[in-house]
């Protein structure tokens, strides 16, 4: 990848996140730039560091998706690789991870559900008990930012509800199966 395309791409993907207006996958990461405006830049020296690993998407989807304020150095920072990692590792064993973190319910249903203030879910998505994988294949799973969104009213869950709206389309799961392993949890049965 040259160092300006990964530009783009990090851009496209700020913008998706940060933004309600774009989306990513609408416009198919294009966006306004050109080369000179590039060039003239005083950080793009980060951007060719950037463009030599192996893996740009995806460090600038695990990083974005986690603060879209974040600046290019630490993208590329400890930080940016430490958030990275945690993220390959989920991604690596998607399957193991996910049901990992949901066992840890007495009652999914309780879990989910709006009482007095957030979900118990959500609240351990802040506290850092769960990902935002896992929140995100459950809001999925029960169209959660709809129901969610219909009792929480705040400010923070406008950005949480955004957050897993811009997130969602990365999770690319079959529904049928994530329900069973739920079923399956809950119930000690297959179905």
């Amino acid at each position: 990848m040259t160092p300006f395309k990964c530009y783009k791409l990090y851009l496209a993907l700020k913008q998706h996140f940060k933004t309600e207006s774009y989306d990513f996958f609408k416009y198919k990461g294009k966006v306004n730039a050109n080369e000179n405006s590039f060039t003239s830049r005083k950080d793009n020296y980060l951007f060719t560091k950037m463009a030599s690993r192996p893996s740009v998407h995806t460090l600038l989807v695990s990083v974005l998706s986690d603060d879209p304020d974040v600046y290019v150095t630490d993208i590329i920072s400890e930080r940016g690789e430490k958030i990275h990692k945690r993220w390959q590792k989920y991604q690596q064993s998607f399957d193991y991870s996910f049901k990992e973190e949901i066992k840890q319910y007495e009652n999914f249903d309780q879990a989910i559900i709006v009482k007095e203030g957030y979900p118990e879910i959500i609240s351990d998505y802040f506290s850092g008990k769960i990902s935002l994988d896992t929140l995100s294949v459950v809001d999925k799973l029960i169209d959660g930012c709809k129901y969610w969104g219909s009792h929480l009213k705040d400010p923070l869950w406008g950005d949480i509800n955004m957050k897993l709206m811009k997130y969602r389309p990365f999770i690319n799961i079959r529904t049928e199966v994530y329900k069973n392993y739920i079923y399956e949890i809950y119930s000690g049965q297959k179905n």
